[in-house]
């Protein structure tokens, strides 16, 4: 998922006020999650699941990105990369480590989680941008990291 691109100079943005929420991503070799020249952008409630990453790039954050918020995802993999950029980010509450077991077929790109996820269940904070999870399921008072809600019966 790319939120603009390298081409831009000076103050000009190729995202303004965009929001990438309650998405799965599995293994994509360049970046998972791209934020290049934002502004009042928001990266929500994502589960990416890259444990073998070539280039470690969970979520890359490059260049001017003014108002970036990443908040309430699962990054799972080896880490996250914020190289060479400008601007305020505000990078929240967010699971970053290889979290096996915590998905229903990870290998198969089904990242709806399992019981075993307890670092994410009931762990996001409420946001005013996201009521609904990747299914349609609505969050709750008490919201869970990444896309998917968990949902005892899903197990």
């Amino acid at each position: 998922i790319c939120m603009g691109n390298s081409s831009a100079r000076g103050e000009r943005r190729h995202a303004n006020g965009f929001i990438v929420r309650n998405n799965f991503v599995v293994r994509c070799s360049e970046s998972n999650i791209l934020a290049d020249h934002t502004r009042d952008c928001k990266v929500l409630n994502n589960t990416v699941h890259d444990p073998d990453s070539r280039n470690g790039r969970l979520l890359r954050v490059v260049h001017a990105n003014d108002g970036l918020v990443v908040a309430n995802n699962i990054f799972s993999g080896p880490r996250i990369v914020a190289e060479h950029y400008e601007g305020r980010i505000d990078v929240r509450n967010n699971l970053i480590r290889s979290v096996g077991g915590y998905f229903a077929d990870a290998a198969k790109g089904n990242l709806h989680l399992t019981a075993k996820a307890a670092d994410a269940i009931d762990k996001a904070t409420a946001d005013g941008d996201i009521h609904e999870d990747v299914d349609g399921q609505p969050r709750g008072d008490k919201p869970d990291l990444g896309a998917d809600e968990f949902m005892p019966a899903d197990d």
